[in-house]
């Protein structure tokens, strides 16, 4: 089993190819926040922090820049669509959520409804992946179901930072 983790002084990309055996730095980015692995194939991985996103498909030996068009704020989030893993989320510290459908070729705003709340984690719903939950340092868990076009609450009782998706 492949494992990839974030760890380190300066929190770099490990893995691990023996289920946690044995690790090695695949990357060592500078500040390193989330990760976001391919289920349809586990070597394309992307990592975001404070220089934006960076993609690797080959399971780590090579990244490259996938930042074009994102502005330079800090990256603290990121989910991939499961159904089409060239479909990106990334939540950023001041609030915003930047959506790509090419793999980082070309971003947009896909939301910025949380007044400087950071987003601080993403989560795509697996079998309706036009529905994406972003939990937030202050707003509580918002919810998307068109693709991040348009947000609302998610009628959460507490303010969570932490939200994930499964599909059962």
């Amino acid at each position: 089993m492949t494992v990839y983790a974030i760890g380190g002084p300066s929190s770099e990309v490990v893995k691990s190819t023996d289920g946690g055996r044995r690790w090695r730095v695949t990357e060592k980015f500078n500040s390193v926040t989330d990760l976001a692995i391919n289920p349809q194939n586990p070597a394309i991985v992307h990592a975001v922090g404070w220089r934006g996103v960076f993609k690797t498909r080959d399971g780590g030996r090579r990244w490259r820049d996938a930042s074009a068009g994102l502005p330079e704020d800090f990256l603290t989030s990121v989910a991939l669509d499961p159904r089409r893993p060239e479909r990106l989320y990334v939540g950023t510290e001041d609030g915003n959520i930047w959506k790509t459908v090419n793999s980082g070729r070309a971003w947009r705003v896909a939301g910025s409804p949380w007044y400087f709340d950071e987003v601080e984690e993403l989560a795509i719903d697996p079998r309706e992946p036009e529905t994406i939950y972003a939990g937030t340092g202050g707003a509580g868990i918002n919810k998307s179901t068109n693709g991040g076009l348009s947000w609302e609450a998610a009628n959460t009782p507490v303010c969570p930072l932490r939200v994930k998706a499964c599909g059962h």
